[in-house]
């Protein structure tokens, strides 16, 4: 069965610096916190990889950005990895870059973009990326 495996974030709402979570070997994980504390942001980057989309943003916000919506610094590039495992194996890393300094017409939420790759391996090195 084909699981999370880890999951690292960059620029990505909330977190600023590359955070990393280790979600395997776990068969349930539970977030608890305070409010502003990133726990949806997880669950918005895990969607991301996916759908190349935040469907609970994209439905409910309409305005124009002067930002990204999804990145903290606008002049940074955002990155995100998730890794999907079986039998504590990688089968395939979900890789999501967003662009750094993007257009204001980028910043919408119903025409961004995203860049996805499939990589076969978690990446050794990165801060090289």
């Amino acid at each position: 069965m084909i699981k999370l495996g880890r999951l690292r974030v960059q620029n990505f709402k909330s977190f600023i610096e590359p955070i990393l979570f280790d979600l395997s070997g776990k068969d349930i994980v539970i977030f608890d916190g305070p409010n502003g504390f990133g726990k949806t942001t997880v669950f918005d980057a895990i969607e991301l990889c996916f759908t190349k989309r935040v469907g609970r943003i994209i439905n409910t916000d309409t305005k124009q950005k002067e930002s990204h919506f999804l990145k903290n610094k606008i002049d940074k590039d955002t990155f995100i990895f998730l890794e999907l495992i079986d039998n504590n194996c990688t089968k395939v890393v979900i890789f999501i870059k967003i662009p750094a300094n993007t257009s204001k017409n980028e910043n919408k939420t119903s025409s961004f973009f995203v860049e996805r790759k499939l990589i076969l391996s978690w990446p050794t090195d990165l801060n090289n990326l």
